[in-house]
C-alpha cells in the first residue's frame, strides 16, 4: 500500500486525532511591538500565538506562557521557558507544540528570522491577535527547556 500526501502534510500528527493531518507552520508576522506567529494546520484550522518584543530582550524569570488565538471554538496554551525566549532572541528557531485540547495539539515555529523574512518591524500584540502571517524559518525541534538541535 502507498500513501501519497501533499507536499507538508503528514499522517497522524503529535497527538493529533484528526484525519486531515497536519501542514508545517505557515508564518511570522510583525504586529504592533511584537510578533504574531501562526501554527501548522489540524484539522482544518490554525492558531496564532504572540510574543511581546521585550519578553524576547528580557525574558520574564518563569518564562512565557499564554493561550493561542480561538479558531474552531477552542484555544490552546503555549509555554516557553527562558532558554527558549533567549533562545529566539539568539535568532535560534525553536519548534514547540501546544497543549491538547479536543484531541489534538498544533505546533509552531517560533524565529526571528522568518519575521524579518516577511519585512515588517516590530510590532505589539498580547496572545490572542489573528490573521496569518508570512514565511517561516527553518530549524530544529526543542526535546525540552534549554535543548535545542
Amino acid at each position: 500500500m502507498l500513501l501519497i500526501l501533499p507536499a507538508g502534510w503528514a499522517a497522524g500528527a503529535c497527538g493529533s486525532g484528526s484525519s486531515y493531518g497536519t501542514q508545517t507552520p505557515s508564518g511570522t508576522t510583525a504586529s504592533g511591538n511584537g510578533l504574531r506567529f501562526t501554527s501548522d494546520v489540524v484539522g482544518g484550522h490554525s492558531h496564532d500565538f504572540s510574543i511581546a518584543m521585550t519578553d524576547l530582550s528580557s525574558p520574564p524569570s518563569a518564562g512565557l506562557s499564554g493561550s493561542t488565538t480561538v479558531a474552531s471554538s477552542h484555544t490552546h496554551t503555549v509555554s516557553l521557558s527562558v532558554d527558549e525566549l533567549t533562545a529566539i532572541e539568539s535568532g535560534q528557531t525553536v519548534t514547540k507544540d501546544t497543549s491538547n485540547v479536543q484531541a489534538h495539539m498544533h505546533t509552531f515555529q517560533f524565529s526571528l528570522a522568518a519575521a524579518a523574512s516577511t519585512g515588517g518591524g516590530a510590532g505589539s500584540t498580547a496572545a490572542g491577535g489573528s490573521g496569518a502571517g508570512g514565511t517561516t524559518g527553518t530549524g530544529g525541534r526543542t526535546t525540552g527547556p534549554g535543548t535545542y538541535p
